[in-house]
């Protein structure tokens, strides 16, 4: 849940901030050190100012310790196929990292690529191809969709479209509450969205589906 997610980051600045307070007097210690006693109690207080680092790192998550904690044998590795983020269950892409690494890099390249507006989409040239594409809002990620032309799915069917022929437009119409097609279509002139193009139909859907994960977008997640 967000709350708890917030108390985490909390907990994890209040950590940080003690860290860096040892570590001043650490430092400061080292500086006025006259031997061998002074020494070890900064090099102590140092210590601990590394270990209330790694705490609040810790108690963020940070994917990278616990993977060293894992080979360090520290933690047990997960034995499912699912993963917390931000506090909710979501399902997780199985633990075969060989097999999905074409899926992470497709998705970095997707992240990579510009985003566009709709109130530009006039005068956007927009291909005659399929492939993968992400709407956003103010607010995030909205919708995930493939399709095999993305001119014709997100230019005519999604802005210029209607409600019976766009499923996206339905969906946002509903959570919107909005009832009249134009108003719709003003609202998508504040959004924008990013696209990649794939030509395998097989692709595209392993793509989508990996993507709805990784970002789960508001509308279809």
């Amino acid at each position: 849940m967000l709350w708890r997610s917030l108390i985490r980051k909390l907990i994890a600045v209040i950590f940080w901030f003690l860290a860096a307070l040892f570590f001043l007097t650490s430092i400061y210690g080292f500086s006025v050190s006259k031997s061998a006693v002074d020494y070890t109690t900064a090099t102590f207080v140092l210590l601990i100012a590394l270990i209330l680092l790694i705490t609040g790192l810790w108690i963020l998550r940070v994917p990278f310790l616990r993977r060293i904690a894992i080979r360090l044998q520290l933690v047990s590795a997960p034995a499912s196929t699912s993963y917390r983020r931000n506090e909710e269950t979501v399902e997780s892409i199985p633990q075969r990292p060989a097999e999905f690494e074409p899926l992470d890099r497709l998705f970095a390249t997707l992240e990579s690529y510009p985003t566009y507006r709709f109130s530009d989409i006039q005068q956007k040239w927009l291909p005659n191809l399929g492939g993968v594409y992400v709407i956003y809002d103010s607010r995030g990620p909205l919708y995930v969709g493939r399709t095999g032309n993305l001119y014709r799915r997100i230019k005519l069917q999604h802005f210029s479209g209607e409600r019976d022929y766009s499923s996206f437009r339905h969906l946002l119409m509903d959570r919107l509450s909005i009832t009249e097609e134009e108003e719709l279509t003003n609202y998508l002139k504040s959004c924008f969205f990013r696209f990649i193009i794939l030509a395998d139909e097989s692709q595209q859907k392993d793509l989508e589906h990996y993507v709805k994960i990784r970002l789960k977008p508001l509308i279809n997640n």
